[in-house]
């Protein structure tokens, strides 16, 4: 069977044992142009321009003419495997229920802190352990029949916007090499302290060491 290109008129010969279908797509060695055509019976005879010399001639390259026939189905896609592409998993949305659930909490964190702003002011702060300031503190001591006596001055604030009880104060004494000698408590008058409420406080230790040269005061805790 003789195939002629139909760009450069190149004549090939093709065994018969290699046509598989009627339509048959072909790739000319010489000029590289690729071509489909219909093969049939008149394909076999020699052709009548071709004389003896160059039908003796003709190439039988038949690989480097053929492509694959048209009737051919194209070669399926390979199915990735598991491993190269994995399944993306799906993100996991908070609900939106959580939102306004959220918004509900900073409100009402945000309305404690105004109400309550002195004592987070003071919590933070570490500005002082109790919710009475002790302020103004000042003494004399005085020698009243070979015995001395301490005066105490000093000033109670609370610092709270409600009512709170009060306690009993403790009153230490150092001497000049800051080593303790006397322990006093004071046990105030009042039972409590309104808010906001400043009371002066003036009291006498007696008897009293006398080599006391500073004190120390404060509130008396629950577990003393």
């Amino acid at each position: 069977m003789f195939i002629m290109c139909q760009k450069c008129h190149t004549f090939y010969q093709v065994p018969k044992d290699l046509i598989v279908s009627q339509a048959m797509t072909f790739k000319c060695k010489k000029c590289g142009f690729t071509w489909t055509t219909q093969v049939d019976d008149d394909m076999t005879e020699t052709p009548a321009a071709l004389s003896e010399v160059e039908e003796n001639n003709l190439p039988d390259d038949t690989e480097a003419i053929f492509g694959k026939p048209v009737t051919e189905k194209p070669a399926e896609p390979t199915t990735p495997t598991a491993d190269v592409f994995a399944p993306v998993a799906e993100e996991k949305r908070p609900a939106s229920i959580l939102l306004p659930l959220v918004a509900w909490i900073l409100l009402f964190l945000n309305i404690a802190l105004f109400l309550y702003q002195e004592e987070v002011s003071s919590w933070f702060g570490k500005e002082i352990r109790t919710p009475v300031v002790i302020q103004n503190v000042s003494f004399d001591v005085l020698h009243e029949q070979d015995r001395p006596q301490l005066r105490l001055y000093a000033q109670l604030m609370n610092t709270r916007a409600q009512t709170i009880p009060a306690k009993a104060l403790v009153v230490t004494l150092f001497d000049g090499e800051d080593n303790p000698i006397q322990q006093e408590e004071i046990v105030l008058p009042y039972a409590e302290y309104e808010p906001h409420q400043v009371v002066s406080l003036d009291r006498v230790i007696n008897p009293v060491n006398a080599r006391t040269r500073r004190l120390e005061i404060k509130v008396k805790d629950k577990e003393t």
